[in-house]
């Protein structure tokens, strides 16, 4: 405070200033206080703003701090400063504040600095954005700043700026720093966005150029398109798109005419199982730029190869080339050629992490003729073998038929050497090969396994070899020697070995270790021949006269023998059971990358930069160090590695390309050489050209020929740009950049209904018409994208807001209803659909706009429903074209589909709108239509109701939302069906879940009628007042005879489809003796099945019992009767009884008749108190597979309390003391009729953990919660039996495990001796099947009534 405007203290303000700038200081705290003390002192006193303004190096303290420096802490601490100037004194009555001074300063020179440093101006950037968003640069002058030169400026820069981020893992910093500037400017000026957005085509650059181009054909150490790739830099373009579009309707509709097409013709919406499960970004290509071939199962012996061979270049394009001369004649899925070519082509242009060899195993067969079996394991070099033998055979009679041996064929020399009284005796016998096995055993070095495999041995005495030219026996060395070499030698380490003693195969771990650099001249005929000469040293004659029995010492030139590592397959594991991968030198990476950094491990799928340095400790084996830590101490010991080489190819560093006569040499024939006919056998051997003339060629990188088939090329085209789609709309700033686009206005409520409803656009004004088509592309998004978002976690987001816009729009609820007219939009959404949750969700947006227009088109006017275009016959409401066009769709509900419960629920929630539906739907015959789907061809009336004649609709040909893709049927090979078997995604026939709701549509429906009972109460059950009659072909399939109701219920599975068929039934037998009595009949069949079979049985007797009317006290003798006398006849069947005693106890306590007759009928059940004291402890078998209560298997503890428990209530019972539960919950029940709350407990069984605990609402979504329990959260739809109402089945879970305790702790008395067998009796061997079925039946779940008991 005391601080004037002396020079002293402007002196000190100059030495900040140059401290805070000073790049050299030592220390980092130092240039922190000074820049902290520098704007401390020119914060206190204004007046020293004026002097900083004309410093005359303040312009390089700004680029020198907030751009030069290399320390991110000290430009983030400069800008913080400079940006709390700006804001301290924007408001100030100052001539010049602070930020009228500096943002120009900033957005002139220090910008064009800026835009130089590539990786070194995100601060700049961020604290220009800051500014602009934070302050009014309105007051700037015009003369300092001129906005439409910045603008312009800036446009330019994104317009002109070539792609940087080779994948989503790299930023370009500048061009995410002048988005980011662009949007706060045009957020700041929106007068401005339509100028630039529009006139000068920025919108179209960020969508074409930044956003959404397409990479073409693949270059080399190029960088595609688009210009924005990672998350930051598209997420700045999507906020810029934002900034435009937020006050320019030009602007929006522009976006939208482009993301509209995106969505409705995505390359995703397909039938295919995967594209119902998309994941946005986790298969990209490497950084490397090179692609990785999948595992399929045990394959990885085959891709390690594959990819050694694809990177080696002259026999890539050598292969590219070749003529396929069974293209025509060989099916496609057999052609190996065909298929190899399609690997090497994917490899070179895919833009996928990996493709898939499927064709290519299937294509490769085994000796048998079948597919490669794709989970079994291979030697890599068998395959190495078997692979270059068949590929080979398909070459013969192309002119490319040499390439194999032109890139790895050599020719070994197998000599026999001796000495006939000082004349040399010579034999050669040449062979090829394409490998050269080296000995691992004993040997530390590739130099010692060479040495070995040259050595040789002498043949003497009675091994001597016998010498026609000599006519006798003599002294021979007999040795093989590398003759001719390839361009690439191929050395396989035999790590494998058979063991004798085990007798069993083994792996050799040994260390061996291999250079990088590697002459062979010391292994080959030639450098033999030059060692024996030097060593010999023999006289001139004696030399030319060996010279003429050998090979020319000169042959061929030094450059011949030098090769470099340029390839490794390792081999991690054991001789039974391991795993391959590759580690391969780039051979065309760029020319300024050091050899040592162009190194890429291949392990399948992964492909990743690897460092050389690693070779010794990745491929040499041997052992290593291997450390333990215990609680008391650490522990080490010594282990052998599992990982070591077991292939190495070597490249000649200087390749040569040798003449024709060479390569195809007279390998494999034997070769005599004696004094007499050297000169003949010289001249029949030596090539017709100077072997000295042999050519060096230096091997250019060279792009793949486009020698795959048209449609292959094609098809991956298509694969790529499905890809880059997929990162493109399946990413989460897509999500939310459609998600703020779509609501970053409010909507204004439209509740007025459009006339033609087909051209609904041109009834609209210009206002509505946008909020309109934003509010469509909305609706679009969801239905094509996010449901088929595998995180799942984006429709809690979307789909409220959207339902929310719908319900205010009815031009948005008449398209949509008009767009789902449409046969083949119901089979994408609700058929062809497998995500359960999805169709939930669907059926709720669906259900909104439905409830919307019914309200102002039908509701309280039912007939028009029925009004009809008299030309065509067709409805004239969008709702009753809607409904007809789902009824006629009913019975192509199975046709090809895994679950078609919520095509069935639409039904349902359109019959609960009001009467006016559910009696359209009757009087269309839809009751008899949904049994007659179900019984099928046990149907009478298949044809009558099967007719759709009365329900034609007005099909939308050409739906706004567009339509799945149709993808060509072709029948899987063997391999693809094993492959499908694998993964568990073969077509399984639909069970009864999938029919829950059809049921319970059919139960809702029945229920409105009265079938034809007059002069009767009405049921408690009847709904409505439609005083409406079944057609008598409904009545025939309603009341059939026990074998058509048992296979009925049967069907009822789960609680839904249960309590629907149940209810159904029994409301059939009101006031009816002759259906009570069929019904009866087909009750007392299906109580003795086994237990795994009972409980719809049980439910539909005590739902029939509960049913009210003039039958109601016959019915509760006869059926009470006979429950009592078949559980007395099942009573040497443990779980059968068990099941039986709990469901007339369950009976007693919640049905006030059926109590009243075991009351007075105590000889008919007294023997069950009996029976539960004999059992305390249950079978050995019950005991060893576990019982189950409400889908959670009890423990014996747990058991035993059960039917302790049980025990006491029948002796309660038998004293007249029953416990009424009548108004309790009912675990047959379930809650989805419940109005669940936010915030709401429950019990909720964890699968997991097999335990009921508390669970809490969180998120309610249609028909589906989402729960948080102990750190965990789940969706569940609201009918799951995993629910239950708050401290139910927790509560009594908890009783049982404290009784259980108890009994425990007390010691219970054994169980009698004939339990044994009374367990086993009747049920053999399928005892575990048995007790595995017992769910949701042992347990009546009064848990309300568990305190009072205990």
């Amino acid at each position: 405070d005391k601080l004037s405007e002396s020079p002293l203290n402007k002196k000190l303000i100059v030495f900040l200033l140059l401290s805070t700038t000073n790049l050299k200081l030592l220390f980092t705290l130092n240039v922190v206080y000074a820049q902290t003390l520098f704007l401390i002192l020119v914060d206190s006193k204004v007046g020293l703003l004026e002097f900083l303004y004309k410093f005359e190096n303040l312009e390089n303290m700004l680029s020198t701090g907030l751009l030069e420096s290399n320390n991110g802490y000290l430009k983030e601490k400069l800008s913080h400063g400079l940006l709390n100037l700006f804001t301290k004194y924007s408001n100030s009555n100052m001539a010049r504040k602070p930020h009228q001074f500096f943002i120009p300063l900033l957005l002139q020179k220090t910008l064009e600095k800026a835009l130089m440093k590539e990786e070194r101006s995100d601060v700049f950037f961020r604290l220009i954005s800051n500014t602009i968003s934070q302050l009014d640069i309105g007051d700037v002058s015009k003369e300092s700043l001129n906005l439409d030169n910045l603008l312009n400026q800036l446009a330019g820069f994104v317009e002109n700026r070539k792609p940087v981020e080779k994948s989503q893992k790299e930023n370009d910093a500048v061009l995410i720093g002048i988005l980011q500037v662009l949007r706060a400017l045009f957020i700041k000026f929106p007068e401005k966005t339509k100028y630039y957005g529009q006139d000068r085509g920025l919108v179209r650059e960020l969508l074409h150029k930044c956003l959404f181009e397409m990479p073409k054909e693949a270059i080399k150490n190029a960088v595609p398109p688009p210009k924005c790739k990672s998350f930051h830099s598209r997420q700045a373009a999507f906020n810029l798109l934002l900034a435009l579009a937020a006050k320019c309707d030009e602007n929006l509709l522009e976006i939208i005419h482009f993301v509209m097409p995106i969505h409705v013709e995505g390359p995703w919406r397909t039938k295919r199982y995967v594209d119902w499960h998309i994941t946005a970004k986790d298969n990209e290509k490497s950084l490397t730029g090179y692609v990785g071939l999948k595992n399929l199962g045990c394959i990885c012996y085959m891709n390690s190869q594959l990819q050694q061979l694809y990177m080696i270049p002259s026999f890539r394009k050598a292969l590219m080339e070749v003529e396929d001369l069974g293209y025509e004649a060989t099916p496609r899925e057999d052609n190996i050629l065909y298929n190899l070519k399609c690997i090497f082509y994917g490899l070179a242009q895919s833009e996928k992490q990996y493709i898939n060899p499927k064709g290519f195993c299937h294509a490769f067969k085994d000796f048998d003729g079948n597919p490669t079996n794709v989970f079994e394991q291979m030697d890599s070099e068998e395959f190495f073998n078997i692979f270059m033998d068949r590929l080979e055979n398909l070459t013969k009679g192309t002119k490319e038929h040499h390439f194999i041996k032109d890139t790895f064929g050599g020719v070994l020399s197998n000599e026999l050497i001796a000495d006939n009284e000082g004349k040399p005796l010579y034999r050669e016998r040449e062979e090829p090969f394409l490998t050269i096995g080296l000995q691992v055993k004993n040997k530390k070095s590739m130099e010692q396994s060479l040495k070995a495999f040259i050595e040789g041995e002498m043949l003497e005495g009675e091994n001597a070899y016998m010498w026609e030219e000599a006519n006798k026996k003599c002294n021979t060395l007999k040795r093989a020697c590398l003759k001719r070499l390839p361009n690439y030698m191929v050395f396989v380490l035999k790590r494998f070995e058979f063991d004798y003693n085990t007798m069993q195969r083994q792996k050799l771990n040994d260390y061996f270790e291999f250079p990088s650099r590697l002459n062979l001249e010391p292994y080959t005929q030639q450098g033999l021949r030059k060692a024996e000469k030097a060593k010999n040293k023999k006289d001139d004659a004696e030399a030319k006269e060996g010279e003429g029995n050998v090979a020319q010492a000169d042959e061929f030139p030094p450059e011949y023998f030098d090769y470099k590592l340029t390839g490794i397959v390792i081999h991690l594991g054991t001789a039974e059971s391991g795993h391959y991968y590759s580690l391969i030198q780039d051979r065309e990476a760029d020319p300024s990358i050091p050899e040592e950094k162009r190194w890429i491990e291949f392990n399948d799928t992964i492909v990743t930069p690897f460092d050389p340095s690693e070779i010794p400790n990745e491929a040499f084996g041997g052992e290593q160090k291997w450390r333990y830590y215990s609680a008391s101490d650490a522990t080490g010991s010594i282990q052998e590695k599992m990982k070591n080489a077991y292939i190495l190819f070597y490249e000649r560093v200087t390749p040569i390309k040798e003449t024709e006569t060479k390569q195809t040499g007279a390998a494999g024939e034997e070769s005599k050489q004696g004094g007499e006919v050297e000169a003949k056998v010289d001249k029949s051997k030596k090539d017709t050209k100077d072997p000295k003339e042999a050519q060096l060629v230096k091997q250019q990188p060279e792009a793949i020929k486009h020698a795959v088939p048209v449609d292959f090329i094609n098809d991956l085209h298509e694969k790529n740009k499905k890809f880059h789609v997929h990162k493109s709309v399946f990413s989460k700033e897509y999500f939310d950049f459609v998600s703020e686009l779509v609501f970053q206005r409010q909507y204004s409520a439209n509740l007025q209904m459009v006339k033609d409803a087909a051209n609904i656009e041109k009834s609209l004004g210009s206002a509505a018409l946008t909020e309109f088509e934003l509010l469509k592309t909305g609706i679009m998004f969801l239905l094509t994208a996010v449901i088929r978002d595998k995180s799942r976690t984006n429709i809690i987001h979307v789909l409220p807001d959207i339902k929310r816009a719908v319900q205010n729009n009815i031009p948005a609820c008449q398209w949509l209803i008009t767009n789902f007219t449409s046969r083949k939009v119901i089979m994408e959404f609700f058929l062809q659909n497998p995500i359960p949750d999805m169709r939930k969700f669907v059926v709720g947006l669906i259900m909104t706009a439905f409830t919307k227009v019914f309200e102002k088109e039908i509701k309280g006017n039912p007939q028009r429903l029925y009004e009809k275009d008299p030309k065509s016959a067709q409805p004239t409401t969008i709702i009753g074209n809607f409904i007809n066009c789902l009824i006629s769709l009913t019975f192509d509900a199975k046709t090809g589909t895994r679950d078609y419960s919520d095509f069935f629920e639409i039904f349902y929630q359109m019959a609960r709108c009001g009467p006016e539906i559910a009696g359209y739907l009757i009087k269309h015959k839809y009751i008899g239509r949904i049994l007659d789907f179900f019984f099928e061809k046990y149907s009478p009336h298949n044809k009558f109701f099967r007719d759709m004649s009365d329900v034609s609709y007005a099909e939308n040909e050409k739906p706004a939302t567009g339509v799945m893709k149709e993808e060509k049927q072709r029948v899987r090979t063997a391999l693809e069906e094993l492959l499908a078997r694998r993964k568990g995604r073969t077509f399984a026939e639909s069970d009864g879940s999938h029919r829950s709701y059809m049921w319970q549509t059919l139960c809702y429906l029945v229920r409105h009628c009265r079938l034809g009972k007059t002069g009767f109460k009405r049921s408690k059950w009847q709904i409505g007042e439609l005083d409406l009659d079944v057609l008598s072909e409904e009545r025939t399939l309603l009341t059939p005879e026990p074998f058509f109701v048992i296979k009925g219920l049967e069907d009822s599975i789960n609680k839904i489809s249960a309590r629907s068929i149940t209810f159904l039934y029994a409301y059939l037998c009101y006031e009816d003796a002759k259906f009570t009595e069929i019904y009866a009949e087909a009750i007392k069949k299906g109580l003795d099945k086994e237990v795994s079979e009972l409980r719809p049985f049980f439910q539909a007797l005590y739902q029939l019992l509960s049913v009210e009317d003039s039958l109601s006290g016959q019915r509760i003798e006869n059926l009470c009767t006979m429950l009592c006398k078949i559980a007395k006849d099942n009573n040497n069947y443990y779980l059968e009884t068990d099941a039986f005693t709990t469901f007339t106890y369950k009976l007693a306590s919640r049905n006030s008749r059926a109590r009243e007759w075991f009351l007075n009928n105590k000889d008919q059940w007294a023997w069950m108190i009996q029976w539960l004291l004999d059992h305390q402890s249950p079978p050995q078998g019950v005991i060893q597979s576990g019982m189950k209560i409400q889908k959670r298997r009890l423990g014996l503890r747990e058991i035993k309390a059960h039917i302790a428990l049980k025990t006491r209530r029948f002796q309660a019972m038998a004293d007249a003391k029953i416990e009424n539960c009548e108004d309790k919950w009912n675990s047959d029940d379930d809650l989805s009729e419940n109005e669940f709350k936010l915030g709401q407990q429950i019990d909720y069984l964890n699968l997991a953990s097999n335990k009921w605990t508390t669970a809490t609402v969180q998120i309610l979504l249609e028909e589906m919660i989402n729960i948080s329990y102990g750190g965990d959260v789940t969706w569940l739809h609201k009918d799951s039996e995993l629910l239950a109402p708050h401290n139910t089945m927790k509560a009594h879970q908890d009783y049982l495990e404290q009784e259980g305790l108890k009994i425990e702790e007390a010691d219970a008395p054994a169980p009698s001796q004939d339990q044994g067998h009374n367990q086993g009796q009747g049920q053999g061997q399928g005892q575990g099947a048995v007790i595995e079925g017992y769910a949701n039946i042992a347990d009546d779940s009064d848990s309300d009534s568990v305190e009072a008991l205990s």
